[in-house]
């Protein structure tokens, strides 16, 4: 184990210096400074922070804040987090935030209440910056943002350079022949996310590509917001290919795909940002998949956290991304498959649906698709509101060819529409 007295032979200072450098006890020369900072650099050097934590009333624990630990990008952040606080002998709390600012703020506050010695997170609420500065910074707790950063904060940061990531691919598959590459991020407010665009975007206007503003699916990160976005993008729409910022929303994506009966690799060319792993099972045939060094990231964080804790005034913030390894490897695309007429250029016949603009029966319209490839019967949905809705039940039923032939109202209408006689005797 690397000590204070390796750091101090290595920067050619004494054991004391080194201690009042990272206590920040006693003002150093800046020549010095740098001296220190790049033989703790070099050697990896992690202070006993137990011992610290005694002296100085804080706790010998950190605090992890995730959306979830489903994403397998998350679980290897975390993994690499852990590893490297088991080194430095100290405890890591994990809390999911899953998502919800409301949540991630009474984490943030029990953390900050228990003294640990900094934080680890990745927020969900980037716009909401105040909120960051009145805890963390007001507190002055030690912290690191990863993948994403509130807006107009100065902080630690780890990230993937998600950027030159996508432009690389979208590249790739325009110069391969691709000319309808859809992506499908989480909100453009994100880092991570809004990198994703920019690159995509960037790629369109070098290689003189346009692109349809529909072709962009926001969702909220999940595998069941990706599916419920796919699925009403897909019923009407079938890109050459589509990117996705994570595995969880290829997840959702793939789940879409199987219900409109799109097979991967043959209908469509499907490429997820993912993470490096060992082990080649976890890599689907049909999708490409990318390899960010998340682990590494996670070990980082660890580390620049740590150098905060030691000594605020001697750290500069740090801004890491890091390069995904899919930009120096042989990636062999195939060709664009040759797009598949959707079912609404060739209905038998057609049902149109007049409703309530509701979540249920949107989450009817986005699996309608798989009754109408299994039929061939096309449904047509159109949403009105309540008064729309009530004026054009009573205006159909008064036609000889009303113009919609179901109608999906709300069941305390049911005895008014049945007073007037609206209902067939059946």
């Amino acid at each position: 184990m690397v000590t204070l007295k390796d750091v101090a032979k290595r920067a050619g200072v004494s054991v004391a210096t080194v201690s009042y450098c990272i206590s920040g006890k006693k003002s150093i020369k800046l020549e010095t400074q740098l001296k220190i900072r790049e033989a703790i650099s070099e050697l990896n050097y992690i202070p006993n922070y137990s011992a610290r934590s005694l002296k100085n009333n804080v706790s010998d624990e950190i605090g992890v804040i995730l959306p979830n630990l489903d994403d397998s990008t998350n679980s290897e952040i975390l993994k690499g987090i852990i590893a490297q606080a088991e080194l430095a002998h100290f405890s890591v709390n994990i809390a999911c935030s899953y998502n919800n600012p409301r949540n991630e703020q009474e984490i943030i506050t029990k953390f900050i209440s228990k003294n640990y010695a900094g934080i680890i997170l990745m927020p969900c609420q980037s716009q909401n910056s105040d909120f960051f500065k009145r805890t963390l910074d007001q507190y002055q707790i030690s912290h690191v943002f990863i993948m994403r950063l509130p807006k107009n904060i100065s902080a630690n940061f780890l990230g993937f350079d998600n950027y030159n990531t996508v432009f690389h691919l979208t590249k790739l598959l325009i110069q391969k022949g691709y000319s309808d590459i859809a992506l499908v991020i989480g909100p453009s407010d994100f880092f991570s996310e809004g990198e994703c665009v920019n690159g995509y975007s960037e790629a369109h206007d070098r290689y003189g590509l346009d692109y349809r503003p529909e072709n962009i699916l926001y969702t909220d990160m999940s595998k069941e917001g990706a599916f419920k976005e796919t699925m009403l993008y897909l019923s009407t729409y079938l890109p050459q290919a589509i990117l996705t910022s994570s595995q969880t929303i290829m997840d959702g994506v793939l789940e879409a795909c199987e219900i409109h009966g799109i097979i991967p690799g043959k209908n469509i060319c499907l490429i997820t940002l993912s993470e490096e792993r060992w082990n080649v099972s976890c890599y689907r045939p049909d999708v490409i998949q990318t390899s960010a060094t998340a682990y590494t990231l996670g070990e980082d964080s660890f580390r620049i956290l740590m150098e905060d804790t030691i000594s605020p005034q001697l750290y500069d913030r740090k801004f890491r991304l890091y390069k995904d390894n899919i930009l120096d490897m042989e990636l062999s695309l195939p060709a664009p498959p040759i797009t598949l007429v959707p079912i609404a250029a060739h209905p038998k016949c057609a049902l149109r649906i007049a409703s309530v603009d509701l979540p249920t029966i949107r989450a009817i319209q986005a699996v309608s698709c798989k009754f109408s490839l299994d039929s061939g019967v096309l449904l047509i949905f159109d949403f009105f509101t309540l008064q729309e809705l009530f004026s054009l039940i009573e205006k159909d039923t008064r036609s000889e060819r009303p113009l919609y032939d179901l109608y999906l109202t709300d069941v305390s209408w049911m005895s008014y529409f049945s007073f007037k006689n609206v209902f067939l005797d059946i």
